[in-house]
């Protein structure tokens, strides 16, 4: 009836909460503050433009 599979019941069932599980921090790439700080000095910038390396600051190349 709704299409739910057999594990996901199962699963359920073992769970001890049927509370939605905090969603794991993922490491960015880019350091969302640098990244800010670039969109606020150039507003007009492409993406392709902000992707080129030499026009970005310091503290944004640390993850790429």
């Amino acid at each position: 009836m709704f299409k739910v599979g057999r594990s996901a019941l199962y699963d359920w069932l073992k769970a001890k909460s049927l509370q939605p599980k905090p969603a794991k921090l993922l490491n960015r790439k880019i350091d969302k503050e640098a990244l800010a700080t670039h969109v606020r000095m150039h507003p007009d910038a492409l993406l392709k433009e902000r992707a080129n390396k030499k026009t970005l600051p310091k503290n944004f190349e640390q993850g790429l």
